[in-house]
C-alpha cells in the first residue's frame, strides 16, 4: 500500500472514493446519493486542503486523511481534520499511517492544534484518534440526523506542545 498526497489530478478518483465511502458507512458526513458529482467543486475542494493523503492499493485509492486550516490570523495555528478508510482496509495498520504523517506536516507548519468531530457511537474512530494524542473536549448533541434519529458526536482535539 502506497500513502501520497492527493491533489486535483486525482479529482475523479478520490470523489469515487467518497461516494464509495458515502455508500458503506454512516459515519461520514454525506448520505448515499447525496453527494453529486460537480468537477468545479471537487476541484476546488481539492484545492483548499492545506493537507490531504491518500491510500493506494492497486492503482486506487482506499482512504484518505485531509487537514484544512482556519484562513483567518486568529486561528491559522488550528487545523479540522477528516479521515475515511474503506471497510476492507480499516484495522490494517493505515490510519495510524496517516496519523504520522499529518503530526509531521503539523510540528512542519507550526500547527498547535488540530480537531475533528466523530459520532459517539464510532468507537474504532474514537480509540485510533486518542491513541493518536487526541482528547474528548465535549458533546455536540444532536448535531446529526440520521435515518429520523439524532446522533450526538465527540468534539475532539490534539494539542502540540
Amino acid at each position: 500500500m502506497k500513502i501520497r498526497r492527493i491533489d486535483i489530478g486525482d479529482v475523479q478518483e478520490f470523489w469515487q472514493l467518497q461516494k464509495q465511502l458515502d455508500n458503506e458507512t454512516k459515519f461520514m458526513m454525506f448520505e448515499p446519493d447525496e453527494r453529486k458529482f460537480n468537477l468545479g467543486r471537487a476541484v476546488g475542494a481539492i484545492a483548499r486542503m492545506d493537507f490531504l493523503i491518500g491510500a493506494e492499493e492497486n492503482g486506487k485509492l482506499v482512504g484518505f486523511l485531509s487537514a484544512q486550516c482556519g484562513k483567518p490570523q486568529r486561528i491559522k495555528h488550528q487545523a479540522y481534520i477528516v479521515v475515511g478508510i474503506l471497510q476492507e482496509f480499516q484495522h490494517q495498520g493505515l490510519g495510524q499511517q496517516f496519523f504520522t504523517q499529518l503530526d509531521e506536516w503539523a510540528t512542519t507548519h507550526e500547527i498547535k492544534r488540530l480537531e475533528l468531530t466523530t459520532m459517539i457511537t464510532n468507537a474504532p474512530a474514537i480509540a485510533l484518534y486518542q491513541k493518536n494524542g487526541f482528547s474528548i473536549e465535549g458533546v455536540r448533541r444532536q448535531s446529526m440526523q440520521i435515518g429520523g434519529e439524532f446522533i450526538d458526536e465527540f468534539y475532539m482535539g490534539k494539542i502540540f506542545e
